[in-house]
């Protein structure tokens, strides 16, 4: 009889007619799932009328280790943004060689408090001498293209990826070598 139970509630959500927002949540993405290079996420914030801030979100940049999250109500949308209106978040992982991968968030001006928390994939590059225990070197890239070199806030070696938080859009490399 508890089976007979079980296959009714199956059948009942299975037949139910599912709103796909629903089903998707304020953490869907859509993603590029091309594995091709450049690779790019984009997620639209909407702001929450009751609660005067934008929602939260947590998504993957294609078929990588690579994510981004945000707190509910610590983004701030640029000041060229229409006020209480939705930003489009975009999250780009490019590579160039074999030794260095670009990453790119959007829009320009979007700050986070507290901080966002970005995830990114190293998997994609090579080190200088084939060793899984080199650490590969992570750089801010200024808007002058200048590098300048950052500490990870976590690295994981054995799986390939690193944690940052950031505070303000903006651009990255991770690269190994000089």
């Amino acid at each position: 009889m508890r089976w007979l139970t079980i296959l009714v509630s199956l059948v009942t959500i299975l037949a139910c007619d599912y709103n796909q927002d629903d089903i998707n949540g304020p953490y869907a993405l859509d993603v590029n799932l091309d594995n091709k290079f450049p690779i790019t996420s984009v997620k639209t914030l909407e702001w929450i009328q009751d609660e005067h801030c934008y929602q939260g979100a947590y998504f993957f940049a294609g078929p990588t280790k690579s994510s981004f999250f945000i707190e509910k109500g610590s983004l701030t949308a640029p000041e060229d943004h229409l006020v209480k209106s939705p930003v489009k978040i975009t999250y780009t992982m490019d590579k160039k060689g074999n030794k260095e991968l670009i990453y790119t968030f959007g829009p320009a001006g979007c700050t986070f408090d507290p901080p966002a928390i970005v995830t990114m994939d190293f998997t994609e590059i090579k080190s200088t001498n084939n060793s899984c225990t080199e650490q590969p070197k992570l750089y801010y890239i200024c808007d002058d293209s200048t590098l300048v070199e950052q500490a990870a806030d976590q690295i994981n070696l054995q799986e390939r990826w690193l944690k940052v938080k950031i505070s303000h859009f903006s651009r990255y490399a991770i690269a190994y070598g000089n």
